[in-house]
């Protein structure tokens, strides 16, 4: 008996699912507006209690950065990542092997890759980068 109840149930369900599925949606119904979009950028982290120095050689340790940021389609945004010189060597702008460049990083585009967020137009969108696999250059002729 119990099995002949659940199967009567499951057939009811069954026609009933079909039957709803089929329905047209009836131009009288209201129609679904989307919600408007807000960008916004939230709080700035700040830099961590201590980092690391004079590591030798050229090094950098994180030490702060923009809040995260939710941009509608369209919109730009400025984001600061804040980088400490942690090594024992200074950055030299202008100076192969010595200039201090934020790049592109794993899991995706990889170490070094060209990224669909941007770059300097070779390989990559023309976002006034650097270069296609670098962000940004340090900001300052010298950063000791």
């Amino acid at each position: 008996m119990r099995t002949r109840v659940g199967g009567v149930l499951a057939s009811v369900a069954l026609v009933v699912c079909a039957l709803t599925l089929g329905v047209p949606v009836r131009a009288s119904q209201q129609s679904l507006t989307a919600a408007p979009c807000t960008s916004s950028v939230g709080p700035g982290i700040p830099p961590p209690a201590s980092v690391p120095s004079g590591t030798p050689g050229f090094h950098a340790a994180w030490y702060g950065q923009s809040g995260y940021m939710t941009l509608c389609p369209g919109d730009t945004s400025t984001a600061t990542v804040a980088m400490y010189n942690s090594g024992s060597r200074g950055w030299v702008s202008g100076v192969p092997g010595q200039v201090a460049y934020l790049g592109t990083w794993n899991p995706s585009p990889g170490q070094d890759q060209p990224s669909v967020f941007g770059g300097d137009g070779t390989g990559s969108p023309n976002t006034g980068w650097p270069r296609y696999n670098r962000v940004a250059v340090q900001p300052a002729a010298y950063v000791g």
